[in-house]
């Protein structure tokens, strides 16, 4: 009876022992297939698709240079890489410091600039439906919109990694537009006069960038 007891005690345990080790190795094959570096080769290549990104840069308004930085969403596709941003300036910072009393000092650039990155002309920029730089200034109870009409630049190379590019834009200040244009058209040559930007003194404003970085 002993031995038959025994017997039955062994058999219990060496079945214990096959259950316990079977859920071990399902593990270890599980840990295999969800291993990081096999996760890591589904990740997109860096620089395609929608990316957020700082530019910093020089931007030249009336004669005065400042460093800037901004920050940028930039889309790429197989064919073209459009770049949006909006952002604030101090006008005053750049002499523009007429009028604080009357106008705020801080204005609110928005800028969508869209390239090819394919042909003869991959990387220019010209203004279009998809390309505008565009301004919105306020006052005490009022505030206007407006933009220029003529600008030109590149963004070069237009590859999918753009903190490898050196975006260059020259902007015409006697091109501004204001939403005042229909109506009283007093707001848009007051912009181009020596209160504000002073075309005739300052007919350009630029901005060319000096670092680009994936945020």
């Amino acid at each position: 009876m002993r031995k038959v007891f025994s017997l039955l005690s062994l058999a219990i345990c060496l079945a214990m022992a096959a259950c316990t080790s079977s859920p071990t190795t399902s593990s270890s094959s599980s840990n295999k297939d969800t291993s990081p570096s096999n996760k890591e080769n589904t990740t997109s290549p860096s620089g395609s698709g929608d990316q957020t990104h700082v530019i910093t840069g020089d931007l030249t308004l009336h004669g005065t240079t400042k460093s800037i930085s901004v920050p940028a969403k930039v889309t790429t596709t197989d064919d073209a890489l459009t770049l949006t941003s909006t952002f604030t300036i101090d006008r005053a910072a750049f002499g523009m410091d007429k009028m604080t009393d009357k106008v705020m000092k801080d204005v609110a650039i928005k800028v969508s600039l869209k390239t090819n990155r394919k042909g003869d002309n991959a990387g220019a920029i010209t203004p279009s439906e998809n390309s505008k730089i565009e301004f919105l200034g306020k006052a005490s109870d009022h505030q206007h919109d407006g933009g220029f009409k003529s600008f030109t630049g590149s963004i070069k190379p237009a590859d999918g990694d753009i903190t490898k590019s050196t975006i260059s834009v020259d902007m015409d200040t006697d091109s501004i537009w204001t939403d005042d244009d229909q109506k009283m058209k007093k707001l848009t040559p007051h912009l181009k006069s020596p209160d504000f930007f002073d075309s005739k003194k300052y007919p350009k404003a630029s901005f060319v960038s000096t670092e680009i970085k994936a945020k």
